[in-house]
C-alpha cells in the first residue's frame, strides 16, 4: 500500500494491547492493519483453504476503503491505495499546480530493510550505524540513517508498528 502519513512527525496513536504492550504507532498504519485484519481470510487460522487463499489474494489486490469520515487514506481521504504503476497521481494536493504538489516515483517507498526500534540495540540492523536500505518505485535505492522522528520506513513509530503487529 502507498503510505503517505508515516513519517516521524505524522500523527500516532496508542493501539489496544494485544499482549505485547502499546507502543505509539502511526494512525494510518494502525487503520490499515485493522482494516486488513477485519477480512475473514486474512484473519483466519493457517493454513488457509483454497477459498480463503483466493479471498485473501483478492483483498490484497484492492485499495482499502476506511469509510465515510476517515482521513487515514492517501491525501487524508477515505481510501488507501495499493502500490501500482501511476499511484503518484493520487498524491496531488493542488490540482491547479500538480507539478509542485505531487509525489514522484523517486519518493514512493516500495521495500526496505528490517529496522530495530532501539538504535543501540541487539544488532537487528543490516548496517552500522543503525539504518537501512530503502528501495523506491523508480528503481533507485538509498541508505537512510535511523532517526526516531525520521522518514518512513526508518523511524520509531514504524518500527513500533511492525513489532506490535507481529506480536513481539
Amino acid at each position: 500500500y502507498m503510505f503517505d502519513q508515516v513519517d516521524g512527525t505524522d500523527p500516532t496513536t496508542t493501539p489496544i494491547d494485544i499482549g505485547n504492550g502499546t507502543p505509539p504507532i502511526h494512525v494510518q498504519l494502525l487503520d490499515a492493519f485493522l482494516e486488513l485484519a477485519g477480512h475473514s481470510a486474512l484473519a483466519a487460522s493457517k493454513p488457509l483453504t483454497p477459498a480463503q487463499a483466493t479471498d485473501a489474494i483478492n483483498t490484497l489486490k484492492g485499495d482499502l476503503d476506511f469509510g465515510s469520515g476517515s482521513t487515514s487514506g492517501n491525501n487524508q481521504s477515505e481510501t488507501l491505495h495499493r502500490l501500482k504503476e501511476g499511484i503518484e497521481r493520487f498524491l496531488i494536493t493542488d490540482i491547479n499546480d500538480p507539478s509542485r504538489t505531487s509525489a514522484s516515483q523517486s519518493s514512493i517507498v516500495v521495500m526496505w530493510d528490517l529496522i530495530n526500534v532501539n538504535p543501540n540495540g541487539s544488532g537487528e540492523y543490516n548496517h552500522v550505524p543503525g539504518g537501512g536500505n530503502v528501495a523506491f518505485m523508480d528503481g533507485h535505492g538509498e541508505f537512510i540513517k535511523y532517526d526516531s522522528i525520521g522518514v518512513f520506513p526508518i523511524n520509531r513509530a514504524f518500527g513500533n508498528a511492525v513489532l506490535w503487529a507481529a506480536g513481539n
